[in-house]
């Protein structure tokens, strides 16, 4: 494709009004950075044609720190020279130059064509009107399927593509990350199960010590006195024994893993159990599915990881690349994956990253467990400690 200069990359409709205020790119050059920023202008105005946007549609503005004509809208947007060179999205005036910037932004220190995918993907976001992008070529990675254990599925140790272009942008870049074998429950932990462990170590929650759970009402959180994991929606709601144990903070869970002799998984490894390798948008495929979400299968057989409750991973928050800025404050949260039955087609990707505070708890909020050794070599048969009589298994106990 033949290279095009910064100020070519100026739309040729500068001067219409029908574009002030218009939602679009926006790429700030350095001296420094100005080959970089022109192959990812590049990048943008190939990948947007084969979207078949228009420039009218989709406006490019592009400014560079060398010119002094460029220097207020520099100054205009909030951004400082250590901040420079910058890509995201905005809006244009009526000359051309961007009005206003996102300060979030992905760098620009990846591949040009990765950094256009969440360019577009995101302007689409924002515009309400996702483009026609063509598939985000993850390149294909091989392995072994998991083997069911009991109500466990062993994964085995290797490669899956982590995060994806198309998201929000704690989600990017998409990346393939090794994960080490471990084997992971089925479905979450349930009411019964939770139970178990209640009557072993006579146990409180956070919500019983305090009288009152967090609730999902129409859309509304609210605060609802004696809302347990016994009566998730309060205290006239009890909850059926196989449904997934809810109101639990991670302390709660924690103390679950800890009697149970298993743990909380990393938030890359819930990732790849719900998506498997190569990139899936949902657990169950790439098509969102508007029903049967909590019995449908990720590549490993996991279920309900995309429409049951979401689920409290053992990571705190972290950014995938340490370029990615995001001024939202989340220090001490930590990663809550899998979208809740009430959550949105975006939110039930199986790449969204909720976050939440330690303590928080919801009707909405459970957990799913990982096998450590001790687990299975301690917890099978007779005298188990979990309720199983002789010759039960682990999953059975659990």
């Amino acid at each position: 494709m033949k290279r095009l200069t910064l100020a070519a990359l100026l739309i040729s409709a500068a001067s219409s009004q029908s574009l002030n205020g218009k939602s679009c790119i926006v790429l700030i050059s350095t001296p420094a950075s100005k080959a970089r920023v022109e192959k990812l202008a590049d990048a943008v105005v190939e990948l947007r044609g084969r979207a078949q946007l228009s420039r009218e549609q989709l406006p490019l503005a592009v400014i560079d720190q060398a010119n002094p004509t460029h220097a207020p809208a520099i100054k205009r947007l909030g951004f400082e020279a250590a901040d420079l060179p910058v890509a995201t999205t905005g809006t244009i005036d009526s000359s051309g130059l961007p009005l206003s910037a996102n300060i979030n932004r992905p760098p620009l220190s990846i591949d040009p064509k990765t950094v256009a995918y969440y360019l577009l993907a995101e302007w689409g976001r924002r515009e309400k009107n996702p483009p026609n992008l063509p598939t985000f070529p993850y390149t294909p990675i091989s392995g072994d399927s998991a083997k069911l254990e009991g109500e466990f599925l062993a994964i085995p140790a290797g490669k899956f593509w982590r995060g994806c272009c198309d998201g929000e942008l704690d989600e990017f870049p998409p990346t393939p990350v090794e994960v080490g074998p471990f084997s992971i429950g089925k479905r979450e932990v349930t009411v019964e199960q939770y139970e178990r462990f209640v009557a072993a170590t006579q146990y409180k929650t956070k919500s019983e010590e305090d009288g009152f759970g967090w609730c999902l009402n129409d859309g509304e959180w609210e605060k609802v006195s004696g809302a347990t994991w016994r009566t998730p929606g309060g205290p006239d709601k009890p909850a059926p024994a196989d449904a997934p144990v809810t109101q639990v903070t991670k302390s709660d869970a924690q103390a679950y893993c800890d009697w149970a002799k298993a743990r909380l998984p990393s938030e890359d490894e819930w990732e790849k159990a719900a998506r498997g390798r190569n990139g899936r948008r949902y657990p169950w495929g790439d098509k969102w599915q508007a029903s049967g979400r909590k019995e449908a299968a990720s590549p490993y057989g996991c279920l309900a990881m995309g429409g049951g409750v979401r689920e409290w991973t053992d990571s705190p928050f972290r950014l995938y690349h340490a370029d990615v800025v995001i001024k939202e404050p989340k220090a001490g949260r930590f990663m809550v994956r899998g979208g809740a039955e009430s959550d949105s087609p975006r939110e039930c990707r199986a790449t969204y990253r909720f976050t939440s505070l330690p303590d928080s708890r919801s009707d909405q909020l459970g957990f799913r467990v990982v096998l450590s050794k001790s687990a299975k070599l301690g917890y099978l048969g007779a005298g188990a400690g979990l309720g199983g009589s002789s010759g039960s298994s682990w999953a059975s106990s659990i």
